[in-house]
């Protein structure tokens, strides 16, 4: 029997619905770890169903984009109106296992990590509503659709960041995710509103069009379906006709507001200063959120609108600039990070530039910087999930979340745990044959493409210093002796479940293999795939290699002499403080918001709205008590006086009328 999975996809996002509100209702009447494991098989029954339906989609004869279960959700009128449905093409379907599996098997984690946990249920609930929400994002069928799960994400990232929020740092970081994303959405917003406005204004004459050339979609009543944002007719039409605004392309316009957004999410300099603090939340939630799901949103959100973006040669310029700062400056300031999840929170940060810079290379005839984007967001999404877990295990035995504060004793006696990371921290830093090394491969080829040598440079910066510092930080917790640390020992040396080490196992499986599945043929077939460049493989292997060598020679040999060069040179304490201040960006940001808003900015509106708002109203208050004096002494409360006022006015009317 045949069984048609593609028509069950519209059961992915909903699934993890049922599950939140499931858990919810019944986190009262029955055990804590019972409604644990419904969450956590829930997610697992959905990963499963992903898989069938990803199987059967990529073996079909045809790949190409597929609608399924389309429902009318809002229709204001004969040309506009808002579907809710599913969107499958190999876009969807690659980000659909990557937070699936990743989503299941941080479920897993969850019940090892926070076993004892009275609050697990309600952060077992907040999972499934976030992994709902991104699964939501990347099933959309229109731009609509995907605003209203990318703010439903936003909001369950708010309360998982927040999870602890008996702790001030918690509530702080939660606030300030959700301040800036939110300022970056607005950017969203009015792109969204934009190419509304232009769709539905030429509506008419676009339909038409695709009438005539024949094209196999026609989409009378749906303006803001991406099959219709998409279709080459469309962007033709507006790339050609003279719809400008200060010289720019209404387009263009649109397209920029929209990359505020992504950058917003997906923590682009000069937006990145929210993730962080984001680490404030529970482990298996910086895994999830940091490794595949909330970070990527906004790379996805332009891959899936990459048609409209690689148009305007200049906005893809700027996409790729800002890739390339925010990717070597995370990993300039984790070079000197001592928290282990701080080092992995501006780890990410770099290498979302990393794929953020990939996607800028795109060009309208030249799309391999795009599938390197969405395979290397692809590893890794594995191997950071991994480091993640493994930090919060490593967390948990030494009791503390500095690198320096480690006993390498206690950690070394597990060994399992010491070489599931180091698999992860080969595969980040690019060593064949792990994942990274691949994926870091396809971006160096499309950089080079680009014949930017200056931004190639800036690249292998990057990988150079992306092996540095994770080697920096395997050598420091697993191989320094404890004379050359400050041990601290209070170590708790908490027993790591089965639960903890499962999904770990898994993900360095995933680490090591996942390189060899050639995600760029199977987003784009025709111009994705390129054949393996020795000469960059040779070239990536030696960059990544280097960067092995120089911490192992300053972390395991030259230690102390390099601690005492950095403590003496008041050039090198310079660089080092202002790193750790992460290069003073947050605090721009904190001068700019008390002393620049609250403080100029702030006050004259609330002096405009003192003196001239609420003045206004005060003057005609104040206008109405003098008239009022001024006509007091007509009231004398004698009859006479009234009798005499009644016969002037009365004479004076009549004399009027004569």
């Amino acid at each position: 029997m045949n069984i048609n999975f593609l028509s069950c996809a519209w059961l992915i996002p909903i699934i993890p619905i049922l599950s939140g509100f499931l858990t919810f209702i019944s986190k009262n009447f029955v055990s804590t770890k019972l409604s644990r494991f419904f969450s956590t098989s829930s997610i697992g029954f959905a990963a499963v169903l992903t898989y069938f339906i990803s199987f059967q989609y990529i073996l079909s004869e045809n790949i190409e984009t597929t609608v399924i279960n389309k429902i009318e959700w809002l229709k204001y009128g004969h040309n506009l109106r808002i579907d809710l449905g599913v969107l499958l093409d190999p876009l969807s379907v690659l980000l659909m296992i990557v937070v699936c599996t990743i989503s299941f098997l941080v479920h897993v984690y969850s019940m090892g990590y926070m076993p004892e946990d009275k609050s697990s249920s309600r952060f077992f609930i907040y999972l499934d509503f976030f992994t709902a929400s991104m699964l939501g994002l990347v099933v959309s069928v229109n731009i609509i659709q995907s605003f209203f799960f990318w703010e439903l994400m936003g909001c369950f990232s708010f309360l998982l960041i927040s999870f602890y929020y008996q702790k001030k740092s918690a509530r702080s970081a939660a606030k300030k995710a959700f301040i800036i994303t939110r300022f970056a959405d607005f950017g969203f917003l009015l792109g969204i509103l934009i190419i509304g406005y232009i769709n539905y204004n030429n509506s008419n004459e676009l339909v038409n069009l695709i009438n005539i050339n024949n094209d196999r979609y026609v989409p009378s009543t749906n303006l803001f379906a991406f099959e219709f944002i998409n279709n080459p007719i469309v962007i033709e039409f507006f790339r050609h006709h003279s719809f400008m605004y200060f010289g720019i392309n209404i387009l263009t316009i649109a397209s920029g507001l929209i990359l505020m957004g992504a950058f917003g999410k997906s923590a682009m300099f000069p937006l990145h200063v929210w993730l962080p603090d984001a680490m404030e939340g529970p482990t298996p939630v910086s895994a999830l959120i940091h490794a595949a799901t909330m970070v990527v949103a906004g790379l996805f959100i332009i891959g899936r609108l990459i048609n409209i973006f690689v148009i305007s040669d200049s906005l893809m310029n700027f996409i790729m600039y800002i890739g390339t700062i925010t990717s070597l400056m995370g990993a300039i300031i984790a070079c000197v990070q001592n928290e282990i999840k701080k080092i992995l929170a501006f780890s990410t940060i770099s290498q979302l530039g990393y794929m953020m810079l990939a996607l800028g290379t795109t060009s309208q005839d030249n799309f391999i910087g795009y599938s390197a984007c969405m395979f290397h967001l692809f590893t890794h999404a594995f191997f950071k999930a991994l480091l993640f877990l493994g930090a919060g295990a490593i967390i948990n035995i030494s009791g503390t979340n500095n690198i320096w504060h480690m006993d390498s004793n206690v950690l070394n006696k597990k060994s399992l745990m010491k070489y599931l990371y180091l698999i992860a921290t080969l595969a980040i830093s690019g060593i064949p044959p792990f994942a990274g090394f691949y994926s870091k491969d396809h971006i160096f080829l499309a950089v080079l493409n680009t014949g930017n040598n200056f931004i190639f440079l800036i690249c292998v910066c990057t990988a150079l210093l992306t092996s540095f510092y994770m080697f920096r930080l395997f050598f420091v917790v697993f191989m320094m002796t404890d004379k050359e640390k400050n041990v601290v020992n209070t170590a708790p040396n908490k027993a790591i479940s089965t639960y903890m080490y499962f999904p770990m196992v898994v993900l360095s499986l995933l680490s090591i293999f996942a390189g060899f599945i050639r995600v760029d043929s199977f987003l784009i077939t025709d111009t994705g795939h390129h054949d393996d460049n020795y000469t960059i493989m040779l070239y990536s292997i030696f960059v990544s290699s280097s960067g092995l060598l120089i911490s192992m020679y300053i972390y395991l040999f030259k230690y102390k002499e390099f601690f005492k060069y950095t403590s003496q040179n008041s050039v090198v304490q310079l660089i080092q403080k202002s790193l750790m201040n992460r290069l003073y960006i947050d605090l721009i940001y904190v001068f700019w918001a008390k002393q620049i808003m609250f403080n100029i900015i702030s006050r004259c509106i609330a002096l405009f709205d003192k003196k001239i708002v609420d003045g206004s109203v005060d003057l005609v208050g104040v206008i109405t008590c003098r008239m009022g004096d001024s006509i007091l002494f007509l009231h004398t409360s004698q009859l006479q006086t009234y009798t005499l006022w009644f016969m002037v006015g009365f004479i004076s009317f009549f004399t009027t009328l004569v």
